[in-house]
């Protein structure tokens, strides 16, 4: 918001919102963007020295649970906004910084206390931009907290890195952070704000790469050929593969089996290009189920809503979406055998599948199978199963719906049944992508 705007929202609602704040007569079902500004006054309020702006902060964080990540965050957007103001510069540019000090406060407070990663890696980044930069709108945009780090980041900090940076990196490497694992490596490769150590960066290049990092995996990949650096001894093949999942729940994911297993990274994404964080809770191999946790679930997750009851009958219409990187689809088709006994590859028998006549690809593993009224049927599975009695002759399954309810019964998750109501082609579209998630597996093998 532009500060001029922001003079303005103050002058006629800041009376009012304090006023609210003061009462505790906010609503926890008020709208988010009447909050956001809430927070914003108040942070406003304490920057002008008003004694009860601070009282009136606490409150807001008591009732609401503000995080300091999101303090943090509104008050680095106020120093933007700040500096992007050319008025009474001498005056603008004191109160950016003020709000830039507060805000490398809140995300100190975030990143060490709350153990939260969006806030160490800004606080990271802010390290290298304060020996770097005066203005806080020449620091990168932080698409790395909803998206991943992307390339020119990952190049910017392993540059600019400096002793006031690389602590904040080495922590998010030791979290689990395969990016700032290899930030962290090619530090300690290069002697960049700490002492040259060829053989903790090797150790830290191996950890970024188990963790799929795809820089990492081409920068060992290009030494290797160029054998310009005998003392990296990290060498390995990856070995890569896309597919599908779904909200079964808004905590829960629902895909296949073998996407999952033996992966030794899995990153993924659902429909806003965010990468979620989440945990194994169980794989079923025989029926093709694992089920995922999602970490920090958020209650603006929708999950899959409603089951299937009685009968599946031949014909019936089905809807298969997937999201991808470069796409979203709904492949559409129908039912050819509502429940079919199959055998795998093998011979052996391996329990009951819906036969189904859309044409699935790999990447297509794990995406759930919806009927008319987009209620779930089962969920596709690209394993090639043979018909009982016909041997030699493939087709297209998914699991049943009661293979799936089991699996989620066998792990206490519990799915409403209640319908989701959509009457628009744009309210279907965007129901189809929330529910759905793409899923990159990533697999190495040491070379020896």
């Amino acid at each position: 918001m532009k500060i001029k705007e922001l003079y303005i929202f103050k002058i006629f609602c800041t009376c009012s919102i304090c006023l609210l704040v003061s009462s505790g007569a906010f609503s926890q079902n008020n709208d988010e963007y009447v909050l956001e500004n809430a927070t914003v006054q108040v942070l406003l309020k304490i920057e002008s020295g008003d004694k009860k702006g601070k009282k009136q902060l606490k409150k807001l964080i008591k009732y609401y649970n503000i995080s300091n990540r999101q303090l943090a965050d509104h008050c680095m957007g106020l120093s933007k906004a700040y500096e992007e103001e050319s008025f009474d510069l001498r005056a603008v540019f004191k109160k950016a910084d003020y709000f830039k000090k507060q805000a490398l406060e809140y995300y100190r407070l975030g990143a060490y206390r709350d153990n939260d990663m969006h806030s160490l890696l800004k606080l990271a980044f802010l390290g290298i931009d304060s020996s770097k930069v005066t203005s806080t709108s020449q620091i990168p945009t932080f698409l790395e907290v909803k998206r991943g780090f992307i390339g020119s980041q990952n190049m910017y900090a392993i540059k600019a890195m400096n002793e006031s940076a690389f602590p904040h990196f080495l922590e998010a490497a030791r979290r689990g952070n395969g990016d700032s694992q290899y930030i962290v490596a090619q530090s300690y490769l290069n002697g960049k704000a700490i002492r040259k150590n060829h053989e903790l960066g090797n150790e830290w290049m191996s950890k970024s790469i188990k963790n799929g990092n795809v820089e990492a995996f081409n920068y060992v990949q290009k030494i290797r050929k160029d054998n310009n650096s005998p003392e990296l001894t990290v060498d390995y093949k990856i070995y890569r593969e896309r597919g599908a999942g779904f909200f079964i729940h808004p905590s829960y994911i629902l895909s296949a089996a073998h996407i999952i297993e033996d992966a030794d990274s899995l990153k993924i994404k659902n429909c806003n290009g965010e990468y979620l964080a989440t945990e194994i809770v169980d794989i079923d191999p025989k029926n093709n189920l694992a089920l995922l946790k999602v970490k920090s679930a958020s209650k603006d997750f929708i999950a899959v809503s409603g089951m299937t009851k009685g009968y599946i009958n031949v014909n019936d219409s089905i809807f298969i979406p997937r999201i991808s990187e470069e796409f979203f689809i709904v492949k559409k088709g129908n039912i050819i055998q509502p429940s079919l006994r199959v055998n795998d590859e093998n011979g052996n028998r391996s329990g009951n599948r819906i036969e189904i006549n859309a044409k699935l690809l790999h990447e297509d593993n794990g995406t759930p199978i919806l009927n008319k009224e987009f209620k779930l049927l089962g969920m596709s599975s690209d394993v090639k199963y043979k018909r009982g009695f016909f041997e030699n002759e493939e087709a297209e399954f998914g699991i049943t719906l009661l293979d799936i309810m089991e699996f989620l019964i066998k792990n206490k998750i519990e799915i409403s049944n209640k319908p989701k109501i959509l009457t628009t082609p744009q309210e279907i579209q965007n129901y189809l992508k929330a529910i759905s998630v793409e899923i990159n597996k990533v697999t190495l093998v040491e070379q020896m």
